[in-house]
């Protein structure tokens, strides 16, 4: 039961590490968030994995999990995960379905970011390509013969 607590808390700690930064409340993002990943370092049994499961949800900015599943197409899917936390068996399997079932929702908003990043990225890389070439044909940096 311990090892899979630890599985459990590390899943949980990567999914919120993942997590839209608006999709979580402002006081979460503050001083809330450290104290919460001290607690979950110390989880050692499903009881206190719950309590501090229960903090993360209660973190969640719902209107935003809302806003991702009107973007795939799906208007309850959010409602339901969260609604489900609260009567979910308390079992170790139930809490790792309900990490995996957050995390497909936060998905395909992880892969547009990303998507979005290399871009930027790429933009801005092809905007230090111009200026460097236009800096060596304007015979600024040109070799000298």
């Amino acid at each position: 039961m311990f090892f899979r607590a630890i599985l459990i808390s590390t899943s949980l700690c990567f999914v919120q590490s993942v997590m839209p930064e608006d999709a979580l409340l402002g006081a979460w993002k503050k001083s809330a968030h450290k104290l919460w990943v001290k607690r979950l370092r110390r989880t050692s049994s499903l009881a206190e994995l719950l309590q501090v499961l229960g903090d993360f949800v209660g973190a969640i900015n719902e209107d935003r999990l809302y806003e991702c599943n009107i973007e795939q197409g799906s208007c309850n899917f959010s409602e339901e995960l969260i609604a489900s936390f609260a009567c979910m068996p308390q079992t170790t399997s139930a809490v790792a379905l309900w990490l995996v079932r957050l995390d497909a929702l936060i998905a395909p908003y992880l892969e547009r970011a990303h998507s979005q990043k290399w871009l930027e990225i790429s933009v801005r890389a092809f905007q230090i390509f111009a200026i460097l070439k236009a800096s060596f044909t304007s015979g600024k940096h040109a070799p000298k013969q």
